[in-house]
């Protein structure tokens, strides 16, 4: 015969919350939001038979489900050909990012917002963009630089 013992896992904005189990990935029963421990113990909770769960996911997911991406590619102006590892940086929430060797780039999981991308890289003058991210959850963006002179 199998006994259910409730216990309580709560997941929050802030935190997360369990009087039974502790995260694998961070050791504690509380003040973690990362991802990773956010699946260990939901995954701990349906796999183990003998504990009866209650969960409180509350605005957690709703932040989950607002969270925005931008995604582009930094070419140069003049041969439209792509610059590789170019530096862009949003200051606002201090997020650093570089291009790959396709010049592509990617921010993901930024807060709702407006926000102001840095792009700078050696030999080509530096710009700024701005992007709202209230409206679009997915933002492309095409950037060209230019070589300074």
């Amino acid at each position: 015969m199998m006994t259910s013992i409730n216990k309580h896992l709560s997941i929050s904005k802030k935190c997360i919350t369990s009087n039974a189990i502790k995260c694998d990935g961070c050791g504690t029963n509380e003040k973690c939001v990362s991802l990773k421990c956010v699946l260990v113990f939901m995954l701990y909770s349906f796999l183990n038979p003998q504990y009866s769960y209650s969960y409180t996911i509350g605005s957690f997911v709703n932040d989950l489900s607002e969270t925005y991406t931008v995604i582009g590619k930094v070419m140069d102006s003049e041969t439209l050909e792509p610059i590789p590892f170019v530096a862009l940086h949003i200051d606002k929430i201090n997020r650093y990012t570089i291009t790959d060797t396709n010049g592509e780039f990617i921010f993901n999981n930024l807060p709702k917002g407006e926000y102001e991308i840095n792009v700078s890289r050696l030999g080509y003058k530096e710009i700024s963009i701005d992007v709202n991210l209230n409206e679009e959850f997915h933002v492309n963006l095409a950037i060209k630089l230019s070589l300074k002179t």
